[in-house]
């Protein structure tokens, strides 16, 4: 957030101070048309000189890289934003730029779970999720976890008898 400084106005030779504070997962840039700034943390400030100053604030979101593997390799595909995604390509994040991304498996497999680093990136859905940043401009990786499907059955579940009518028993 940033706004006019408090007073607007200062006499030739005073000091003047002003705060910007950025939103979440953004840095800002500050710069005057004239005079020197000084920074301490998210304080400004310079010495007013004889002629009015314009102080300039930009605010840029900050991106994290982020790279998506397919677990194991071969065993499905990734979909960014609809489009098929080579397994180790990057793409970018962040607060407010996102991408949708689904996991496909081939035949015989299911998608087990997505792995990502949680300090990093912010996961909701299943197996179409939506990625944004949390503000962090460090490396990221997304993954795409797939399972055979027998495997969801097999140890946990039998056919029984068919005069049972084939129901599946917990074992």
């Amino acid at each position: 957030t940033y706004g006019a400084s408090n007073p607007t106005s200062a006499e030739e030779g005073a000091t003047v101070t002003f705060v910007v504070t950025p939103a979440t997962g953004y840095n800002v840039t500050v710069t005057t048309d004239g005079p020197q700034l000084t920074r301490n943390g998210n304080e400004y400030s310079f010495e007013m000189p004889g002629k009015d100053v314009t102080i300039n604030v930009t605010a840029e979101e900050i991106l994290t890289e982020v790279t998506i593997n397919v677990n194991p390799a071969g065993k499905g595909m990734v979909y960014v934003d609809d489009l098929p995604f080579t397994p180790g390509g990057k793409i970018t994040v962040g607060v407010e730029t996102s991408h949708t991304i689904t996991a496909t498996p081939v035949v015989g497999y299911g998608v087990a779970a997505w792995g990502w680093d949680s300090d990093k990136l912010t996961v909701t859905g299943n197996e179409t999720i939506t990625l944004k940043g949390k503000g962090n401009s460090d490396p990221a990786t997304l993954t795409a976890n797939f399972i055979p499907l027998y495997a969801f059955i097999q140890g946990r579940f039998h056919v029984t008898n068919a005069e049972r009518n084939n129901q599946w028993t917990n074992t």
